[in-house]
């Protein structure tokens, strides 16, 4: 009894065998198949013929080769379809990513320019300086051009700037005799260091004449009057620069009381 279990179960090894042989029809006698591997340890030896008899008989599903490798086939051309989505993706980002470095590109000009302009408005900041007095100060020059009393002030410009110059006073002109104040008047003119501020030397304060005819004339002048005058100069480089007024009587002596100089340096862009 003991020899026919022993006799069958090696039948049934061997019919075992002989069924996954002819499973895989690419397998021959020596080459090694994986497929008979069972325990995988990397030789068919005879624990892979004793699992084999340990199943005999069992029954199931066979495995649908057709449909396996259809499976297969579904799942590369899933796996193919998804390394090309990957591949769009990856270009859709670099494309993305290149725009985005173009942007921030863009907006770091954007942010540099406005910095230099800002820097630019920082320093190119109105300049603004005044003096005044309130002193009797009078001339009797008439061929030279004489610096005005506390007329004077200096200013610095960072940049090239075109200055404005602003000039206001308390004047008058007074002679020995009425006859003399016909043509007496005061001439002032604004220097910027030694150039002559446009539009170069102006009348003050003419005399009033009138002249009631013959044989009758009467000539009077006024008393302190206020007047003023603005000068210019375009372009004056960076730097400091001294500003004065300067003035010379006519055919008389001038006077000048509460007086003012204001000078405004606007920076060219």
């Amino acid at each position: 009894m003991r020899i026919t279990a022993l006799l069958l179960s090696a039948v049934l090894t061997a019919t075992l065998f002989a069924s996954v042989f002819f499973v895989n029809i690419s397998s021959s006698l020596g080459e090694w198949d994986p497929l008979f591997d069972w325990d995988m340890s990397g030789k068919i030896d005879p624990a892979d013929f004793a699992y084999f008899a340990s199943i005999y008989g069992a029954e199931g599903t066979p495995i649908n080769w057709t449909q396996l490798l259809e499976d297969i086939d579904n799942l590369t051309n899933r796996v193919a379809e998804l390394e090309s989505r990957i591949v769009e993706v990856n270009a859709t980002l670099l494309s993305d990513v290149d725009i985005l470095n173009a942007t921030l590109i863009s907006l770091n000009i954007t942010v540099a320019s406005l910095l230099e302009r800002i820097n630019l408005v920082e320093t190119q900041q109105t300049l603004v300086n005044s003096t005044y007095n309130v002193t009797v100060k009078g001339t009797t020059e008439t061929l030279s051009w004489v610096d005005m009393d506390s007329m004077s002030l200096q200013v610095r410009s960072n940049r090239t700037s075109h200055v404005v110059i602003i000039f206001s006073t308390e004047a008058k002109v007074e002679g020995t005799s009425p006859e003399n104040w016909t043509d007496a008047s005061i001439r002032i003119r604004a220097l910027v260091d030694e150039t002559i501020a446009y539009p170069a030397d102006i009348y003050l304060n003419p005399t009033v004449s009138q002249e009631l005819g013959y044989p009758t004339t009467h000539r009077h002048g006024l008393n302190y009057s206020a007047y003023s005058y603005v000068f210019y100069q375009l372009s004056v480089p960076q730097g400091d620069h001294t500003i004065k007024i300067q003035w010379r009587v006519t055919g008389s002596t001038g006077y000048v009381r509460g007086r003012t100089l204001t000078v405004i340096a606007f920076p060219t862009p």
